[in-house]
């Protein structure tokens, strides 16, 4: 898996030694629309997007299936309105609809009193509440094999009481090179191998041009767009920025928008900045 940003492509799939995206087709062509029948009638959670029909269609697309967030991006082909998300992400209509973001927002809450009633019961030991075992997390796995030594390529996560899956170690650096068409300092989400002298590039199977020209050098670009407006400041670097979503109806609603972020409390000094 390989790309940048929360935007990661499955480059190259293998069981038995042989393409396992043969597997993928079929069960497009077999079972998806059992699944997704049943799929919307039963999932509960809002971010149970990897096989919806919006990640199906992006791999129709662009040849390569999107994993994690890579899903929820796509175009405004999937995002219209709240009638569209649900269409090709799910009852919830997927993480980042009206629905699935309360709800995500709701778990945050109930995860954050949870902590502040762990902290403040002195007659339980933290430890109790949450066991020091490994959390899955891939942090962890690469700061042990950094501090200790232990050369990793994969971590494992747990999918039942007894059952663990081997998954690649994952890691945000430079590109320097390992990407074709990614500028040299953008940061990619790449496997790599670790140990106690560091992180250390693997070979890659390349992205597709498609992807890189339809996909990755478009977040590439908002990625510039963001840090222009960061370093320069100007309230034109917001307004270039606003001019071409396509959710804007006019230079009103823009200079609106605009004028509502920057008036709330606490944006003072963001404010100044883009004056």
């Amino acid at each position: 898996m390989s790309g940048f940003n929360h935007v990661i492509w499955l480059t190259r799939f293998r069981y038995m030694g042989d393409n396992a995206y043969r597997y993928v087709d079929d069960w497009i062509r077999e079972d998806a629309e059992k699944y997704w029948s049943i799929w919307r009638e039963y999932v509960a959670n809002p971010f149970d997007v990897d096989l919806s029909p919006a990640a199906i269609d992006m791999y129709r697309t662009y040849g390569l299936l999107p994993i994690g967030d890579a899903v929820r991006g796509g175009t405004w082909k999937y995002h219209w309105d709240l009638q569209t998300k649900k269409y090709w992400y799910g009852p919830f209509g997927g993480p980042d609809s009206e629905i699935g973001w309360a709800m995500y927002m709701a778990a945050l809450r109930r995860s954050l009193d949870q902590l502040a009633q762990a902290v403040y019961d002195a007659s339980t030991p933290l430890v109790h509440r949450y066991p020091p075992e490994p959390s899955g997390e891939s942090i962890v796995e690469i700061i042990d094999s950094i501090v200790n030594d232990k050369p990793k390529e994969f971590y494992y996560i747990n999918v039942g009481k007894a059952l663990k899956i081997p998954a690649p170690l994952q890691v945000n650096i430079p590109n320097e090179g390992v990407l074709s068409g990614i500028p040299n300092d953008v940061a990619v989400e790449i496997p790599v191998k670790i140990d106690g002298k560091g992180v250390h590039r693997k070979p890659l199977t390349q992205i597709p041009s498609k992807i890189l020209r339809y996909v990755l050098l478009h977040r590439l670009m908002r990625a510039e767009w963001a840090l222009e407006a960061f370093l320069k400041g100007g309230r034109d670097t917001l307004f270039n920025w606003l001019i071409v979503d396509v959710r804007t109806k006019s230079i009103q609603q823009v200079n609106d928008v605009i004028d509502a972020i920057l008036k709330m409390p606490g944006n003072e000094e963001m404010a100044k900045h883009f004056s």
